[in-house]
């Protein structure tokens, strides 16, 4: 059985204020370079006379996050979170699961809140101006099926146009 490899460019983020849930939809990161997933579980070491034993200390997830800086909403409210603690909401939607079913005309997602804990845009001669960011996460993430705007799939994807004029 062939397996087909994951591509990091066909997985997108969005993010949304948690305050806002009940009025807007999640906005995607425009001009992402890269974004990881990282879980590190605290493992504590006690020693005994009988050897050493372990016990878990829990589960720590994070989502770190680097983009081209643009100016647009997403940055800005993006950057005002970290300054004011804003509780976000994120998704990593992967372009190339689409359900089925029930979940039909949605991609298979990430979910997860949790607080941005920095904010870094270093600005290089000769180079694009970037977002560095690390959002540390509540508990870990949750998996599903999440919904993209027709647009949003077209600028993801680049989809195919008619030679004919396009309304």
């Amino acid at each position: 059985m062939a397996s087909n490899p994951q591509k990091g460019k066909r997985s997108i983020l969005a993010f949304r204020r948690l305050a806002d849930a009940g009025t807007k939809s999640a906005l995607k990161l425009a001009l992402q370079t890269s974004h990881s997933w990282n879980m590190n579980r605290t493992i504590d070491n006690t020693q005994t006379k009988d050897g050493n034993i372990t016990s878990d200390g829990g589960l720590e997830v994070s989502l770190s996050i680097e983009a081209i800086s643009s100016y647009d909403e997403v940055n800005t409210f993006l950057e005002e979170s970290v300054k004011n603690g804003d509780k976000l909401e994120v998704w990593e939607i992967d372009l190339d699961q689409e359900g089925s079913g029930e979940n039909a005309g949605k991609f298979a997602a990430k979910y997860a809140q949790g607080q941005l804990n920095s904010w870094s845009t270093p600005s290089d001669v000769g180079s694009f101006k970037t977002i560095s960011t690390t959002m540390s996460i509540d508990g870990t993430y949750q998996e599903g099926f999440a919904t993209l705007s027709d647009a949003e799939v077209e600028e993801a994807m680049y989809a195919f146009r008619d030679t004919t004029p396009v309304p």
